[in-house]
């Protein structure tokens, strides 16, 4: 087995398999031959070299090879410090040949235990080898295993356990940690099945120029021979990504929705930013491992039972609140709340044994500074109903299973309706400040605590509760204004792509001018569709659509006149009822490529859009667990490698290519 980087000598490499004759005759058998010689005949197989030094033993494997094509001399090198057992491993291990035990000191062959050989052969079994090593890749691809993992002594006896007799693969990796690039790829197959594959996880040289990024990935389009079938790009809100974006020609751009809208969340929680503050500093309390001991003491002695503490099977922790994470907010008051009634009862409780504890009334005394308010209670259960809607989206529109691009639009307008305020006042939206500017600063004093944001040079105090008053009213609003701000223009691939779909092709969530505007766009692409090379012809029945039509059945010619007619499939398509939510559009279409063949085109080639970037993002998190810490020697070339076949192994079904076994095989 070999996974070999030539450029950059990173590979695993095993010593090649064959069938051999051990210096004897062929016998014209495909069984392997086994000798048992004295182990004193050492030079027999071997020609002596020149040591490097004194005393050493450096010889040259001259045992025949023979194979179906031809005969060749193995050539293995060895250099030892006198011993002879890696000349004997290596003639074991790949000829066969096994030197007697030492009470045998007879110059005779002798015959070795029957269920020794028989698991020696069946280790040594070129197909068996095969198999382990394919085991093996597969576990280190499939598990994000670190390679380094295949020099640790505990894996090593695992495996001589499991077999004595299985040679592990040797490696070598090669240094380099920078900046990458993660490049996925979605589209929908013959079989109408939508499809996701990493083209490339890249080094990217410094400076990451919108030029250089644009740069890569058109090199990544002609390598992968797409500029034909390349026509979107889904991206981060990168200033870098969007100027790239604009360089690549004939394609369009569409920003990532789950992290357009972690920004509106952001940036409409500007007016409860004092109450986020505060949550946090309560949360990083618990953090602590004493606070969370006693926080999980009070919820498995006081809480049993009356509690819904089983998503952490005995008890639940805080979560943070981070900028970078979408949706921090929401998770982590959702789980303060849960905790809400605990924190009360270990408020309490730390009362009662403050009295004779100093440490504990230290604690206690801090913790009551820090403690929200009820009003900020209340308000937190307000706000995390307003923001779920918020994270049931950003799951839904991260999926890769299914389409996404076709009802972001409907989803989007499906949010607005939620978070419509009693009144709609103008909102400033240039202000580039948003409740998570950066890393949260605390600085405790006599008077009060105050957080920096970093990016603003914004103070803002913290020790006093927040006045929730509007506050409710206030957040809608902004949530409601960003939103139509960052989705007013809907890109007219991504309503095609809604218009495509049979679940909300209705576009009841637009004006009636613009679905109007939409259905003229799609008219303009079956058109063009229509009068291209591929269809110019006209779309050609199955064998089976023209055995029916050759019967001289008049109703069935007109049935499938009428269904291939170009001009009325826009017509038809549009006037069938909009499907359930739960349809697979994928599955309508399939069953409707000879009704709509033009249209199904279309559908393939809009319905493969991703409205968010999350592969990519799954693509560096994974790259995150391969590239840790031990493992910082990988170099960027063997690195992308094993993200690729960790990424596409599934769907190339086999990443080792049969040829290179196609001699095996024939053992």
């Amino acid at each position: 087995m070999e996974l070999n980087n030539d450029e950059d000598n990173a590979y695993f490499s095993d010593s090649a398999r064959t069938d051999s004759t051990a210096g004897t005759e062929a016998s014209g058998r495909k069984r392997r031959r086994v000798l048992v010689v004295d182990k004193t005949d050492i030079w027999r197989y071997f020609n002596k070299l020149d040591p490097p030094k004194p005393k050493h033993k450096k010889g040259s494997c001259n045992v025949e090879i023979r194979t179906s094509k031809d005969v060749k001399i193995c050539g293995h090198v060895i250099n030892t410090d006198g011993s002879t057992g890696n000349f004997w491993s290596h003639l074991e291990a790949n000829h066969g040949i096994l030197r007697s035990e030492k009470e045998n000191t007879s110059s005779n062959p002798t015959q070795a235990k029957v269920d020794v050989m028989f698991q020696k052969q069946w280790s040594k079994n070129p197909k068996r080898k095969r198999e382990c090593d394919e085991a093996l890749t597969e576990f280190l691809i499939d598990d994000m295993q670190p390679l380094y993992v295949l020099k640790n002594e505990g894996f090593i006896n695992l495996v001589k356990t499991l077999d004595p007799y299985y040679t592990l693969p040797n490696l070598w990796t090669g240094r380099d940690h920078q900046g990458y690039i993660g490049v996925t790829c979605s589209f929908i197959n013959k079989e109408f099945e939508l499809q996701e594959i990493m083209l490339a996880y890249q080094y990217m040289e410094y400076p990451h120029t919108s030029q250089n990024i644009a740069r890569t990935i058109m090199n990544l389009i002609f390598e992968w021979g797409l500029e034909k079938k390349f026509i979107c790009i889904t991206t981060d809100n990168g200033s870098n990504m969007v100027a790239a974006s604009r360089l690549l020609p004939n394609t369009f751009r569409i920003p990532c929705a789950a992290r357009t809208l972690n920004l509106v969340v952001n940036k409409g929680l500007i007016p409860v930013e004092i109450l986020i503050a505060r949550a946090k500093r309560l949360i990083n309390f618990f953090m602590s491992p004493k606070q969370n001991e006693r926080l999980k003491a009070i919820q498995t002695c006081h809480l049993n039972g009356t509690e819904d503490f089983s998503e952490n099977h005995k008890y639940l922790r805080t979560i943070q609140d981070m900028k970078t994470r979408w949706n921090s907010s929401y998770l982590a008051w959702e789980r303060l709340l849960k905790l809400h009634h605990a924190i009360n009862i270990l408020i309490a409780t730390m009362s009662t044994e403050s009295e004779s504890d100093t440490d504990t009334k230290k604690d206690l005394k801090r913790l009551k500074e820090i403690m929200l308010s009820d009003d900020e209670w209340k308000l937190m259960k307000q706000l995390t109903k307003i923001l779920q809607p918020f994270y049931d989206a950003t799951k839904l529109l991260g999926g890769e299973k299914y389409a996404t691009a076709s009802f972001m639009y409907y989803v989007v307008a499906t949010l607005q309706i939620k978070v419509i305020p009693k009144e709609v006042e103008v909102v400033d939206l240039t202000n580039d400040d948003d409740a998570f500017d950066d890393d949260i600063e605390f600085e405790d004093g006599d008077d009060d605590d105050v957080i920096i944001m970093q990016n603003t040079k914004r103070k803002i105090k913290i020790k006093n509760p927040l006045n929730c008053e509007g506050k409710e009213e206030e957040v809608k609003r902004n949530l409601y204004h960003l939103l139509h701000h960052y989705w007013e223009n809907p890109a007219k691939e991504g309503m095609i792509s809604a218009l495509l779909d049979p679940r909300v092709k209705s576009l009841n969530f637009v004006s009636s001018l613009k679905k109007e505007g939409i259905i003229s766009l799609l008219r303009d692409e079956y058109q063009f569709v229509k009068e291209s090379e591929e269809f110019a012809t006209g779309t050609t029945l199955n064998s089976d659509d023209l055995d029916l039509l050759e019967s001289n059945n008049s109703l069935l010619i007109d049935m499938f006149a009428e269904s291939q007619s170009a001009e009325n499939e826009i017509n038809d398509y549009l006037s069938l009822q909009q499907l359930s939510p739960k349809t697979d559009p994928y599955k309508w279409w399939t069953g409707n490529q000879n009704r709509f063949p033009i249209l199904s085109y279309l559908a393939k080639k809009y319905l493969s859009i991703s409205a968010t970037s999350t592969s990519s993002e799954r693509l560096f998190s994974q790259a995150g667990n391969t590239m840790t810490a031990k493992r910082t020697q990988l170099k960027p070339k063997f690195f992308e490698k094993l993200l690729f076949l960790k990424k596409n192994h599934k769907i190339l079904g086999n990443i080792f290519p049969p040829e290179i076994y196609n001699e095996i095989d024939q053992i």
